[in-house]
């Protein structure tokens, strides 16, 4: 029975991130259980929206953005479009489904299925990553959210906390950890934690000390980047080490 959504935003300049992505959800998840593959279009051209149509079970959301990487690089003017807005866009989709929904990030790799993963009754579940950083908790590459009151006030705190923070850089993460600390205690016990490293792997040295394996790879940055060619070069065949994989999900490109 398929009772959960997986969601994600792409624009053209990511693409190559999302292609690894859907190729990996389709080569490790449990397709039965899930509903929808939804796809925020931030800027998708027409050749990358006849890629995600060529698989089932997806969908693309339009939306009125059209972003690029290199309109200023990373925490540039397209990168914080389509960062700031990935919170609203996962409201529309959880809005017009009314089904519970997972997002990622777009350059994430699902390397094992995260279905038993999933809470079962409370209605979120958060990326944690205190332990390594303590001013900034908790990660935005990673929420589960269930079709219910708690979750839907919750990611309407969150945007409206984005949406009035006057920082150029990362703006996300640091107000989801703005958000939860707003809970009610009795709401906190609502809201399940994964280690970070479960569901935001970040190198293959990590993946491999990790036991059980992680759910999840996130080819995230180390530093900044001036161009997409400049920031694909060092995530997708930079440090993280996971050559076999990029090889595999991407071996048309």
């Amino acid at each position: 029975m398929a009772n959960y959504n997986i969601f994600f935003s792409l624009n053209h300049s990511y693409f190559p991130y999302g292609k690894i992505l859907l190729r990996s959800i389709f080569n490790t998840v449990n397709l039965d259980k899930v509903n929808m593959i939804i796809i925020a279009d931030t800027g998708l051209k027409k050749e990358d929206k006849h890629f995600i149509r060529s698989f089932k079970k997806t969908y693309i959301l339009n939306t009125e953005l059209k972003t690029e990487f290199d309109k200023g690089g990373t925490w540039g003017e397209g990168w914080q479009q389509v960062v700031t807005t990935k919170t609203k866009f996962l409201l529309q989709a959880l809005t017009k489904f009314k089904t519970d929904t997972v997002m990622l990030d777009a350059d994430c790799i699902v390397v094992r299925d995260f279905y038993d993963l999933l809470p079962k009754k409370d209605p979120i579940q958060l990326c944690y990553r205190g332990f390594e950083n303590s001013k900034v908790p908790y990660l935005g590459s990673y929420i589960y959210v269930k079709k219910d009151n708690m979750a839907v006030k919750f990611l309407k705190e969150w945007i409206n906390n984005i949406e009035n923070s006057d920082t150029n850089r990362a703006k996300e993460s640091p107000n989801l950890g703005k958000t939860y600390d707003s809970l009610s205690p009795e709401d906190k016990k609502r809201v399940v934690l994964v280690d970070r490293k479960y569901v935001s792997c970040y190198t293959k040295k990590e993946f491999t000390s990790m036991s059980p394996l992680p759910y999840i790879i996130h080819l995230k940055g180390g530093s900044l980047s001036k161009t997409i060619d400049e920031d694909i070069q060092k995530r997708i065949y930079g440090t993280h080490g996971f050559d076999k994989l990029v090889k595999l999900y991407l071996a048309d490109v």
